[in-house]
């Protein structure tokens, strides 16, 4: 068991053979427990997606003895370790050296290959592979139904078919209508919720028909809880 002052120290000593680390039960030290990766004798897998939950697949798999290849559709690995988080809050020296650590275990990463276009699931079972691991966190809009009307507007960005990365802000599009009286606007607000279609990715437009139809919510009686006690 090796002991580290920091993160920072931790790291400069974190090697390929460092299978986890925990803190330790006195303040300031952090404590990492060092295993060791022998031959590949599993099962051959593709983890298709390099992001948090891509390398943590890896990782773990890779750990039990199973040959893993990452594959990644954007040029650099991490996904939204990369793209979604700024580098104050995760320095990409961390992240790189973390994919440096799964490199020298032995997991393969293949990036600028998107799984379905560069290479289908079928050739991926046709060149060994016992199983598949999707996280690519992509989705693709097979399915675009924008409400319409006086007053009401929808501002968005999508187009049937535009492909929504994992990294991208999670607001879709906003649906906004108009009417003269609170009554008016919500009556509004639930025809338009209801005539509003975005397939092939997940929304949250069944969250906000149920919010509007809410008795709470409707009578105006309701605060910053609302949400938490629903």
């Amino acid at each position: 068991m090796a002991e580290f002052k920091n993160a920072e120290e931790m790291l400069k000593n974190y090697t390929a053979h460092g299978c986890f680390v925990v803190a330790g039960e006195r303040p300031n030290v952090m404590t990492a427990s060092w295993g060791f990766f022998g031959e590949m004798w599993g099962k051959k897998v593709a983890v298709v997606g390099s992001g948090c939950a891509g390398i943590t697949a890896a990782a773990d798999l890779r750990k039990e003895g199973h040959e893993v290849v990452v594959f990644e559709a954007l040029h650099e690995l991490g996904g939204v370790l990369r793209y979604g988080i700024p580098p104050f809050r995760l320095p990409r020296t961390v992240l790189d050296r973390e994919i440096t650590n799964l490199k020298a275990m032995g997991v393969k990463f293949h990036t600028n290959v998107i799984v379905g276009k560069s290479i289908t699931m079928k050739q991926l079972k046709d060149d060994g592979f016992d199983a598949i691991f999707i996280c690519s966190g992509a989705g693709l809009p097979k399915m675009l139904h924008v409400p319409g009307g006086p007053s009401v507007r929808f501002d968005t960005c999508l187009v049937t078919g535009t492909v929504v990365s994992p990294y991208y802000d999670s607001l879709l599009g906003k649906l906004i209508v108009y009417a003269k009286t609170r009554e008016e606007a919500l009556r509004k607000m639930r025809a338009a919720l209801c005539e509003l279609v975005i397939g092939g990715i997940s929304t949250n437009i069944e969250e906000q028909l149920r919010i509007v139809e809410d008795e709470r919510f409707i009578s105006g009686n309701y605060d910053l809880a609302f949400m938490g006690n629903r």
